[in-house]
């Protein structure tokens, strides 16, 4: 019986690195669960305005955090980045 768990157990382990190795597991759309990495290149229109550096744009129907100049709401900017759920643009 112990010999069976530690044979499952060795079996677990190199099913895992076999299956999770980044040469074998990589993916045709990586950013496909990274949904702000998914903006990066658009241009869109900001919602709030950027002030301090801080702002707001629309994407969709989802208002999305962003850095970048100082710009007032309906000006297009450009998705340079993604830190996170913040997106880093610049003047379109």
């Amino acid at each position: 019986m112990l010999g069976a768990g530690a044979a499952f157990l060795i079996a677990d382990v190199v099913i895992d690195f076999v299956w999770a190795h980044p040469a074998i597991s990589k993916s045709d759309q990586p950013n496909l669960n990274r949904p702000a990495a998914q903006l990066v290149g658009r241009v869109l229109i900001v919602a709030e305005a950027i002030e301090g550096g801080r702002g707001k744009v629309r994407a969709g129907d989802t208002l999305w955090p962003v850095e970048g100049p100082d710009m007032p709401a309906g000006a297009e900017v450009r998705v340079t980045a993604a830190k996170g759920t913040v997106l880093l643009v610049e003047r379109a």
